[in-house]
């Protein structure tokens, strides 16, 4: 009970001063802070998207994707290209 108290306690010591970081929740809601090349699972939160839906999109002829063995790892630069030309009809 006392750990939890004390991670209660430095947890909103951070809030209070200048906040100096970003969580990994918070830069995946931007495509500008975003990393480089994403994992299924930051992909989704990235479109807002559930995992269900995400993993169906993955399948679809031409999405780009890497694949390794059983791992999928999204270029977020082509995504962000895919999504705007098969969903959106916008070019950039």
């Amino acid at each position: 009970m006392i750990r939890g108290c004390l991670w209660i306690t430095s947890f909103f010591n951070i809030e209070r001063g200048k906040r100096l970081y970003m969580t990994n929740e918070q830069a995946l809601r931007n495509w500008d802070t975003a990393p480089d090349v994403l994992s299924v699972m930051e992909a989704k939160t990235l479109l807002n998207i559930g995992k269900t839906k995400m993993y169906e999109l993955c399948y679809v002829p031409g999405f780009p994707k890497l694949q390794f063995g059983k791992q999928i790892k999204i270029p977020k630069d082509k995504l962000r290209e895919f999504v705007y030309e098969k969903y959106l009809n916008i070019d950039e």
